[in-house]
């Protein structure tokens, strides 16, 4: 290989495609894992193990954690027992429309570097297009000299292998993969399981009764109450509960789109008195909190 030629990736199929399932299980938040194989020379570096994310990760919609403890067995067992070095890791900007590392990815891979005793590293970043296909961008690190705070860093050229992965068919790599590994969203099958969730026989909550995700969660919580009733009033659909206490002396009205009509006397705004239902603190909350890669 002629030495002005640029930095290139070999990865086979296999784990090129586990890089797009995951990335696509977490279309608005960022996913990542770890990267295991061999560098052949100081321009050229072979993906032989991509892993995703252990069951005690944290994630937001800007920055990714490996879980330590996962990271930590499998890295051990695949270098031990299976001769890889840990080359590098990845991480998803899923619908970011950024298909380059961040500035914090790069102040963190260049801080560290020399503390881990590394001379090169590769970051891979996922990222999901508008057509909804997933891009594979690998980018080489060096580590800084002189003191410096920064090093290089250089785009590389993806390469895909031919035939299967090795490592994937291995019963013992695939054991340990699977030990501590974060499940699918769907709960039902580890991120090292490729085929995706079929959705085609669920309905959607708004379907099933006619009142809305949140208004259906209402409608379980309050059910076995005595004298619930459910009824449609100028073409929306309206669920009415009894008052709970002595205190109460009107009864709470539920209407689509999702509220929960002013029935009390105190006048506290809508989102208050859904509050104070019984059931509001057990529904799934989201989080809007941004945080900066480290």
């Amino acid at each position: 290989m002629a030495r002005n030629e640029g930095p290139i990736m070999l990865i086979y199929p296999e784990d090129k495609e586990f890089l797009r399932d995951a990335t696509m299980c977490y279309e608005n938040i960022e996913t990542g894992g770890d990267l295991f194989g061999l560098w052949k020379n100081e321009n050229e570096v072979v993906v032989q193990l991509a892993t995703g994310p252990g069951k005690f990760c944290r994630r937001t919609t800007t920055a990714f954690f490996q879980d330590p403890t996962y990271l930590s067995n499998v890295g051990e067992f695949l270098t031990s027992a299976k001769g890889l070095c840990n080359i590098g890791e990845w991480h998803s900007h899923h619908r970011l429309n950024l298909p380059e590392p961040s500035g914090g990815d790069k102040a963190t891979v260049w801080r560290n570097m020399p503390s881990c005793g590394l001379k090169r590293f590769l970051l891979i970043i996922a990222t999901i297009t508008p057509e909804g296909q997933v891009n594979i961008n690998g980018f080489m690190f060096t580590a800084p000299e002189n003191g410096s705070v920064s090093g290089g860093m250089q785009r590389v050229e993806t390469r895909v292998l031919t035939g299967p992965n090795p490592f994937r068919t291995l019963p013992d790599v695939q054991a340990k993969l699977q030990d501590g590994v974060e499940l699918r969203p769907d709960l039902t099958a580890p991120l090292s399981d490729f085929p995706k969730p079929d959705k085609s026989n669920e309905k959607s909550e708004k379907n099933k009764h006619g009142l809305g995700r949140l208004g259906n969660r209402m409608l379980r919580n309050y059910k076995r109450e005595p004298g619930y009733e459910k009824f449609s009033d100028d073409g929306r659909t309206s669920v009415r509960f009894p008052a709970r206490n002595e205190k109460e002396t009107s009864s709470r009205e539920y209407t689509t789109p999702q509220h929960v009509s002013t029935q009390r006397e105190d006048g506290r705004p809508r989102h208050q008195q859904a509050r104070s239902l019984p059931g509001y603190n057990r529904m799934p909350q989201t989080s809007s909190q941004k945080v900066s890669y480290i």
